[in-house]
């Protein structure tokens, strides 16, 4: 039975798939550009894709991003005042974590605060968070204690994704995911 401030599930990917810079440095030169979604995944456990990347898109292509990657991955959408569609959130199915609102606006037009919207599993009881750490990259020392710092914020949560700054590559989110993994997060 997991303690009161235990994470069940921490989850670590980037902001989108296709930086430029990892053209060269992360995805194989030979490697096709609507092979990299899976490349990716193999690295990361979700993503978040900013509103230019998912909105406007067709149904059938966000299904098949969803059909790309394995059980485990989730992709988060990132918005505006716009919420997405219902054809939206359904073309991604199982594979959709939630979504977060940049600029939520309330009913008389006021600014809120950012928020994650759940949309699945742990999410979907309300007991997920999504964080986006955009400062320097730390060691993996660095980030052990900024886990601990995660796990007493958000403990008791099903599960936390945990969204690298620009700085970062996959490589950096499959060594967080094993460093979790190691303490049991």
């Amino acid at each position: 039975m997991p303690e009161p401030d235990d994470i069940r599930t921490v989850r670590v990917g980037c902001r989108g798939w296709q930086r430029v810079p990892w053209a060269g440095d992360y995805y194989p030169e030979d490697l096709p550009v609507d092979w990299r979604l899976a490349y990716y995944a193999n690295e990361a456990d979700c993503v978040l894709l900013p509103v230019a990347v998912w909105a406007g898109r067709a149904p059938d292509e966000l299904a098949g991003w969803a059909g790309e990657v394995g059980e485990r991955f989730r992709f988060f959408l990132e918005g505006d005042e716009q919420t997405p569609s219902p054809a939206v959130l359904a073309a991604f199915g199982r594979a959709l974590g939630g979504w977060l609102a940049t600029r939520p606006v309330d009913a008389a037009g006021a600014s809120m605060t950012p928020c994650a919207v759940p949309c699945g599993r742990g999410w979907a009881r309300g007991r997920g968070a999504l964080v986006s750490i955009d400062g320097p990259d730390r060691d993996l020392r660095g980030w052990r204690a900024r886990f601990e710092e995660l796990r007493g914020w958000f403990g008791g949560f099903d599960e936390v994704a945990v969204i690298l700054g620009p700085q970062a590559s996959p490589r950096r989110a499959r060594e967080l995911r094993t460093l979790a993994e190691l303490m049991a997060m």
